[in-house]
């Protein structure tokens, strides 16, 4: 209980960190032109009082003069604006992308094309308020009904883009200008959940969207494959990818660098009773007019098991080593020698190798998933 208490403690100060974001605007502006160059300019305005009032609210040990430094410290590099008759400070950010890359982690961004999907994030902040269980303790009920106030404030955030095709807009959700080649999308987070996303296309983007019936390319990863990591699991598709599935759970796809990573809808669902797991799994990728790619693979991070010796140990006489693996062995190699497998006696399914070289033997296992276990032992004659 003692430890469960330090994690409400520490999620009630992220969440009160967070909690400002309910007077924020994440407004950002995408130009795209007739070669698919992409510049893509964002800016990150949170209300000033706001700011202030959570800096005050976690510093109750410092004085006024000590938080108005901090404030002040804080602030020195940002720029003030009125936004709706309320001061907002902000930073911008701006980024070009080459015509190569039209797919992105949520969107879709073309010169004919742009389809931001339903989003995924309000049911798994909305879920995941039901994981904690405080067994009735007053004190963490407290805490639990602050969180998830706060956390409620974050789907208030305002955010507005601003989309520049080169071609007229003929197809949209938004709010179109006079010459009908930028359209403006604005709403909270709650809002761009119950529109079903926002999309803006061209007659030719249009026409690509109503006659859609290529499924989309899953790329990093293929039927038959055992795999140990799907950092480099990514879908494209035509027009948009809506969802990805494991054994019919849905994910949502984050990219932190140039890895992804999935996250279950669900906050309640776990890896080990359903979605993805090991073994055999099967991943749906499906895109906003309904057309599927599956692909069949198996899942794998547990590595090769090696039994008759182990690292560090001194032997005084030659060792049957075994080496084994649920999704078969890749390789071995012992002392730097890639063994055949073919040649290697079995027991079962074991494969057996006797190590008799006198002083360091080192022995290395790589099953089919890529995963790795390697010994280091001496033998002492």
């Amino acid at each position: 209980m003692k430890n469960f208490k330090k994690l409400i403690a520490l999620s009630l100060v992220m969440v009160m960190s967070m909690a400002l974001f309910g007077c924020m605007r994440d407004e950002s502006n995408i130009i795209v032109d007739d070669q698919n160059n992409i510049s893509y300019t964002e800016s990150i305005y949170i209300d000033k009082q706001d700011y202030i009032d959570m800096v005050a609210s976690v510093s109750n040990d410092k004085t006024k003069e000590e938080i108005d430094a901090e404030v002040e410290e804080a602030l020195k590099d940002t720029k003030v604006t009125m936004i709706d008759g309320r001061e907002y400070i902000y930073q911008d950010s701006w980024l070009n992308v080459p015509s190569e890359k039209s797919q992105y982690v949520g969107m879709t961004i073309n010169k004919d094309i742009f389809y931001m999907p339903l989003s995924n994030a309000y049911k798994i902040m909305d879920d995941s308020n039901s994981l904690l269980s405080t067994g009735g303790d007053a004190e963490l009920d407290e805490a639990m009904n602050k969180i998830n106030a706060m956390t409620e404030s974050l789907y208030n955030i305002v955010v507005v883009r601003n989309v520049t095709l080169p071609g007229e807009i003929v197809y949209t959700n938004g709010e179109v200008s006079s010459d009908k080649k930028t359209v403006t999308f604005k709403g909270t987070i709650k809002d761009i959940i119950e529109s079903n996303g926002w999309y803006a296309m061209t007659a030719a983007g249009y026409e690509a969207y109503n006659n859609d019936t290529t499924a989309p390319t899953v790329q990093g990863l293929a039927s038959g494959d055992c795999t140990s990591s799907l950092k480099s699991l990514f879908a494209e598709d035509d027009v948009a990818v809506l969802s990805y599935e494991f054994n019919g759970v849905e994910y949502q796809i984050s990219q932190s660098g140039t890895e992804y990573r999935f996250t279950p809808v669900n906050a309640q669902t776990t890896n080990q009773k359903e979605g993805l797991k090991e073994g055999e799994n099967t991943l749906t990728v499906t895109d906003v007019k309904g057309n599927k790619t599956v692909v069949t693979f198996t899942y794998d991070t547990v590595s090769p098991t090696i039994t008759g010796a182990k690292t560090g140990k001194t032997y005084k006489k030659s060792r049957t080593i075994k080496i084994s693996d649920a999704q078969g062995v890749k390789k071995i190699t012992v002392n730097g020698k890639v063994k055949n497998l073919d040649k290697l006696k079995k027991s079962g399914k074991k494969y057996m190798i006797k190590a008799t070289k006198k002083g360091k033997n080192t022995v290395k296992v790589t099953d089919n998933a890529g995963n790795v276990t390697k010994i280091i032992f001496k033998i002492k004659k």
